[in-house]
């Protein structure tokens, strides 16, 4: 009877890797795995930056920087800006928050004109990916008369 082999320190090491690639390739901040059935599930403000095939099909997957107005524009004026940022480091560690709430409450805004989204990425997202949003509106009249940068 043969005896079990022993796993070798280069099957960890695969094993590792092959669950960062995983990792990196399966949540909203990037590339989501499950666009590649269903497109439709995708979050990501960027049309068609969450699926794998599309991103690699597409120049820059070295590195690429995207920049987009999202959505419908509001009947606000564009006199003040927030921005919000979230960042991820080899699909392991994510920081921050880049939601729109937050754009506005780094500005103080009350209404919106319209939001813009930011997006770099190194080696498709899986090394680097940072994503922002910049909200341009108005804030309230109260708060421009008490406001010292007005």
């Amino acid at each position: 009877m043969q005896k079990p082999r022993k796993l070798q320190p280069q099957h960890f090491i695969l094993f590792f890797f092959a669950l960062i690639l995983w990792m990196s390739l399966s949540f909203c901040a990037g590339s989501n795995l499950v666009t590649l059935i269903h497109p439709e599930a995708s979050t990501h403000p960027i049309p068609g930056d969450s699926n794998p095939l599309q991103q690699l099909s597409r120049p820059g997957w070295i590195y690429s920087h995207f920049r987009e107005v999202g959505g419908e524009w509001g009947n606000a004026k564009f006199t003040h800006s927030g921005l919000s940022c979230s960042k991820s480091w080899i699909g392991l560690i994510a920081l921050g928050d880049s939601s729109i709430r937050a754009a506005m409450q780094d500005a103080g805004l009350q209404k919106i004109s319209f939001v813009e989204f930011d997006q770099f990425s190194l080696l498709g997202g899986v090394l680097y990916h940072s994503f922002c949003t910049r909200v341009w509106g108005e804030k309230s009249e109260a708060e421009l008369k008490v406001d010292p940068k007005n």
